[in-house]
């Protein structure tokens, strides 16, 4: 491995930072960052108030949607406020610390999504392929928060197990944030980074992937016998039952989502890695998949106001009377 690559310094160059940006494209990252913080904050917290305070939206999805908005929402309050401040003041160096926070920060709430986004997909392949008592069992509201809080420890543990080798972690000259993808030298550290990948990343995408899978071919094969469509309150007296419509619209609402998280988070995983291990990648390259990485967290507040009429209801009831109504 070429050893220029890792960077032993926590500190980044003292010239313009970033390093190989011209003051226009930082400015305008810098801009395109503050403008995600602002949307992500407001509509993901949004989102979150549309599931405490309205009891149609209160459906086991749907937390699990506020589940992924509170990872969402750690983003665009921490990371891209604090890059987008770091980007628009070229003087300020920043420290070891902040470029390990911000790539604990970043790391902790992707993974964390995906796991989400599996479980999202979890809960509708139950839906509309298992019996309604099977769905009944395993979402109650118990059950439901068990597995959120199970989310947030597992990950945490994980991610945090990878970023106790601080002096492995990469921090490339050019962006802001440490990237667990270094000196794979290291056997323990490369078993860590693995494991948390494998369980994290690979195991919840491709079990996301089956699951919408077996959804589709099951609303294809037998649209007819579909009889439980919309994800209802496990403590509803009576089950909802929409149309066949219905349960495409929603079930590619929330594959919308999915893939979206998959196209803006890979390009600076995919980067890193081969920057690390292949061959140095441009510092304006790293610099666009950090951000596209980064407006991730703004972008699914916007996919539900556009794809769901309930949260789009909601949000037009906060805005028109300035307040929450329970």
């Amino acid at each position: 491995m070429n050893n220029t690559t890792v960077n032993e310094s926590c500190l980044l160059p003292e010239a313009d930072q970033p390093t190989g940006l011209t003051a226009p494209m930082r400015y305008f990252l810098a801009a395109t960052l503050l403008l995600a913080s602002l949307v992500g904050v407001v509509g993901n917290i949004m989102v979150i108030a549309a599931n405490a305070f309205e009891k149609k939206i209160r459906s086991s999805t749907n937390l699990f949607l506020a589940n992924m908005a509170t990872a969402d929402l750690m983003t665009s309050l921490i990371c891209d406020s604090c890059l987008s401040f770091a980007w628009f003041f070229p003087a300020f160096k920043p420290s070891c610390l902040f470029r390990d926070v911000m790539g604990f920060v970043y790391f902790f709430s992707v993974d964390l999504s995906v796991v989400n986004s599996g479980l999202v997909a979890w809960n509708r392949y139950v839906l509309i392929t298992k019996p309604l008592q099977t769905y009944n069992v395993l979402f109650t509201p118990t059950k439901i928060a068990m597995y959120c809080i199970t989310s947030w420890i597992s990950t945490f543990l994980l991610i945090l197990l990878v970023f106790a080798y601080f002096r492995r972690l990469f921090r490339p000259p050019y962006i802001l944030i440490s990237v667990p993808a270094a000196d794979m030298s290291d056997m323990v550290f490369f078993v860590v980074n693995i494991i948390e990948i494998i369980i994290l990343v690979v195991a919840p995408i491709l079990l996301t992937l089956f699951f919408y899978i077996a959804i589709f071919l099951k609303i294809r094969k037998v649209k007819e016998r579909v009889k439980v469509h919309a994800a209802p309150n496990p403590n509803a007296k009576k089950l909802y039952r929409p149309s066949g419509k219905v349960v495409r619209e929603i079930t590619s609402y929330l594959f919308v989502l999915f893939l979206v998280l998959l196209v803006c988070s890979f390009p600076i995983s995919i980067t890193q890695y081969v920057h690390v291990l292949v061959t140095p990648v441009h510092p304006d390259v790293q610099n666009l998949t950090l951000v596209l990485a980064m407006i991730n967290s703004s972008i699914n507040p916007i996919i539900h106001t556009i794809k769901s009429q309930d949260y789009r209801n909601f949000f037009k009831k906060m805005i028109k009377s300035g307040c929450l109504d329970p």
